[in-house]
């Protein structure tokens, strides 16, 4: 065995020059062990570069992701924030819950929002619109006491 380069080892090829049946001269062997190695030693050196690329692209998509979830929360953060400023906002196992207090939505024995009540309902649906797509908003209304009872 001799070395053929790059670390790898050969059998040993055939140089001479060989005579033919008729008398006439034969190329020399051609070194095809050699061929083979050295393509054997490209194979193993394009999968490593699949590899290293497969795994760059999965690293790159990881940090997408890490990024999209820090974008996310910073968007659910400054909601949260425009949300506070018109209504009382709390955490339960439903998740965000709004409740608008303070002061009369409805005039008495009507259904039409007062002036300042549409105000802050627009807010809030602006705050909510800004939401991440994917996020679920489920409004469950609330009345308080009063009303003429019938």
């Amino acid at each position: 065995m001799t070395r053929a380069g790059r670390g790898q080892w050969v059998a040993p090829v055939l140089a001479g020059v060989g005579v033919g049946a008729a008398g006439a001269q034969q190329r020399p062997a051609e070194p095809k062990v050699q061929v083979q190695v050295e393509h054997r030693g490209w194979e193993a050196w394009q999968r490593q570069a699949e590899a290293q690329a497969r795994a760059l692209r999965e690293a790159n998509a990881r940090a997408e992701q890490a990024e999209r979830r820090v974008e996310e929360r910073e968007a659910a953060a400054q909601t949260r924030e425009r949300l506070e400023r018109v209504a009382t906002v709390t955490q339960d196992e439903r998740g965000l819950v709004l409740t608008l207090t303070g002061s009369v939505l409805f005039a008495f024995d009507r259904a039409d929002l007062l002036p300042a009540a549409a105000r802050r309902l627009d807010a809030v649906a602006e705050a909510l619109a800004d939401q991440p797509e994917g996020h679920e908003t489920i409004v469950l209304p609330r009345t308080g006491v009063g009303g003429s009872g019938r």
